[in-house]
């Protein structure tokens, strides 16, 4: 298992995974670990995390194959089909211990959009955000403390911050890496796939914003108590941050993401921007 985040955003949700493959012989191999399809009144994605690569991929396609072949009226729906399928695959094994799965699932119907956090071989609980595998103890002390307010982000800052968790997740996990895939998954609209060049400027952001604030950390803590150095450290961070926050904001990291949009959401993100 390695990472897996999702969250909802304005108008639907965001789904990322590291590519790292841990094999059952302990070796690393890469690959997209995002599932997806659209039909008839909605979407399917699932991200996972699993001991068994294989397996995961095979459950996978097996509960989206499923949930194309019925008409399912809502998300809770389609989540139902999902615990279905996973259960037959679960007691399939019969004696033997199955391998050890979690998926995040983005379900949509009829312009209606779940989160869920799914295991075999029934277990789902809906979520506004969350995040799986052996880095999601990391990428959960800081996104449980902004669960209240990813609802409300636009699409490409809840990407920005998936991104910048993911990468946290990376700095303290050694199983995590070899890169990140990133699904947007719309209440209504087409999926759209995040360019891998997107995602590794992205990353290349989040690193410099950790090293802003390793420099704020440093600075503060080597303040004295005189009131001339506090206002002097205090001025140079103003504008250092402000000066960061500016470029940044000018950036279009998600050029892909952005292009897909619809254009009320388009305008609000680059509102929120400048």
């Amino acid at each position: 298992m390695t990472i897996t985040i999702g969250a909802k955003c304005i108008g639907g949700s965001i789904l990322i995974a590291d590519r790292n493959i841990i094999n059952t012989d302990g070796s690393k191999t890469t690959g997209c670990k995002l599932y997806s399809r659209e039909f008839g009144n909605g979407h399917i994605a699932l991200a996972s995390a699993a001991t068994d690569a294989f397996a995961s991929e095979y459950l996978a396609w097996k509960i989206i194959d499923d949930v194309a072949t019925h008409t399912c009226a809502s998300h809770e729906d389609i989540a139902h089909r999902a615990c279905d399928v996973m259960q037959a695959w679960h007691y399939s094994y019969g004696a033997i211990s199955p391998p050890s799965i979690q998926y995040l699932m983005v379900a949509c119907a009829a312009g209606n959009q779940g989160l869920y956090m799914m295991e075999p071989p029934a277990a789902k609980l809906e979520k506004h955000a969350y995040a799986i595998g052996c880095g999601a103890r990391v990428a959960e002390q800081s996104l449980s403390r902004m669960i209240p307010d990813l609802h409300f982000r636009q699409p490409e800052a809840t990407l920005m911050y998936l991104v910048y968790l993911a990468k946290q997740a990376e700095k303290y996990e050694s199983n995590i890496g070899g890169g990140f895939d990133a699904l947007y998954v719309p209440s209504l609209g087409p999926q759209v796939a995040l360019e891998e060049t997107e995602l590794n400027t992205a990353a290349e952001i989040v690193e410099s914003i950790d090293e802003s604030v390793d420099s704020v950390l440093q600075s503060i803590m080597s303040m004295t108590s005189a009131d001339n150095e506090v206002e002097a450290i205090g001025e140079f961070l103003r504008i250092s941050l402000t000066s960061k926050t500016k470029y940044i904001a000018r950036l279009d990291l998600f050029p892909t993401l952005s292009a897909a949009l619809t254009p009320s959401i388009s305008q609000k993100s680059r509102s929120s921007r400048g």
